[in-house]
């Protein structure tokens, strides 16, 4: 009963929304500020969404074809969850039109363009690929400014080098996911017709890859763990630990893709600051 009810959460993006409003709480911690209620609800909503969004287009494309069981689950409660979306987009959009400072506004609809953008490179690459074309670079970016870019945007004097280093290593600690995901569906997307940085460059590149993301993160969370600022010293030790959730994924591949562990925990990797900052008092 447990793993089928995480799994319809995962099938919803739910669980990657926790994880955007772990991590959101993260950032604004870490610059000391405390955000409106309208960004905490304009963050899961957004990335719920674009999230969601993505998936009804694929099974509405694939239909019973889709090798995947995410795309499945889309297709067969198509109308459902296209209604949910409708009318929790333009509710949320309506009440954050009339409430939300207009600062958040602004970087709303600047994240809204962007993301109809890729959506739209993506639906014209169809099943091409190309060293050029990374589709998890934007949603990466999209991911990270939502997370880390929002807080800054709202309190641009709180905005230090840490952040600029922690938002960074956030990022890093994105792609890592989103190109270790690609890897580990290589299969399915080939046969999905998905593009995928991970197609264009092959499995043997992608593993490079991943380890001198690796890298980088490590040495950017390295870097604010002795800065000697609690602050970022507590935020750099967060990312050192969801960066190495990561590795750990990749270093036990055979192990990962059994049964899609990777999904369970990547995803659940981004909840971590939220566990840390409630363990530690500050939650």
């Amino acid at each position: 009963m447990i793993r089928w009810l995480y799994t319809r959460i995962q099938y919803l993006s739910l669980d990657v929304v926790a994880g955007a409003m772990a991590s959101g709480g993260m950032s604004a911690w870490a610059l000391g500020v405390r955000m409106p209620l309208t960004w905490w609800i304009a963050l899961p909503l957004g990335v719920w969404a674009v999230y969601t969004a993505d998936h009804l287009i694929d099974a509405f494309r694939l239909r019973e074809m889709a090798h995947t069981e995410r795309h499945l689950f889309h297709y067969h409660y198509f109308g459902p969850i296209l209604t949910g979306w409708v009318i929790i987009v333009v509710g949320g959009g309506i009440y954050l039109l009339g409430s939300a400072p207009a600062a958040l506004l602004q970087a709303g609809l600047a994240g809204g363009i962007t993301s109809g953008l890729h959506f739209l490179l993506i639906r014209l690459a169809g099943g091409r690929t190309s060293r050029l074309l990374i589709k998890e670079l934007g949603v990466g970016f999209i991911y990270t400014a939502g997370v880390w870019g929002s807080p800054g945007v709202l309190f641009p004097a709180a905005v230090s080098a840490g952040w600029w280093i922690a938002a960074g290593a956030f990022f890093l600690v994105v792609m890592f996911n989103l190109l270790l995901f690609s890897l580990f569906e290589l299969t399915s997307d080939t046969l999905d017709g998905h593009t995928s940085f991970v197609r264009a460059i092959g499995a043997r590149s992608a593993r490079r890859l991943l380890w001198g993301l690796g890298v980088g993160m490590t040495l950017l969370a390295g870097w604010l763990v002795l800065t000697g600022v609690p602050a970022w010293t507590r935020t750099g030790s967060t990312l050192l630990l969801m960066g190495g959730v990561h590795m750990g994924l990749l270093a036990t591949e055979g192990w990962s893709r059994q049964h899609n562990r990777y999904r369970y925990v990547g995803d659940a990797a981004f909840m971590l600051p939220g566990w840390i900052w409630i363990i530690a008092g500050q939650g």
